[in-house]
């Protein structure tokens, strides 16, 4: 009966041996599914992350050049008016410079009249 319980011992580790296999593998599709569920997960949790560093940055960003544009703008408004100023005032000294040369000449004029006299 030896031969009978060598077969029986074979049969049994054989089974053994399956069973083990099956459990082995039905864990590690277990941890495989595991994997991937935490991996999405963290792949989600990343990109919401780096929305909501990306949306505030863009939010400073466009006011950042908004308010560059706007100080850009107020520079070149100031300038032109300087500039202005500057054109008017020149403008002013201009005609107060040939009032007083046409008032020179015709003092001179008068004064060669009286000595031609």
């Amino acid at each position: 009966g030896s031969l009978e319980e060598a077969r029986a011992s074979k049969a049994s580790a054989a089974k053994e041996l399956r069973e083990t296999k099956a459990s082995a593998t039905k864990e590690l599709e277990e941890t495989n599914a595991l994997a991937a569920k935490e991996l999405e997960e963290t792949k989600a949790s990343s990109a919401k992350e780096l929305e909501e560093i990306k949306a505030p940055a863009a939010k400073e960003l466009d006011e950042t050049k908004a308010s560059a544009a706007k100080k850009l703008e107020e520079t070149k408004a100031t300038a032109t008016y300087e500039l202005e100023e500057i054109k008017a005032s020149a403008f002013k000294e201009l005609e107060g410079i040939k009032a007083s040369a046409a008032k020179k000449v015709e003092e001179a004029k008068a004064s060669a009249a009286n000595t031609a006299e």
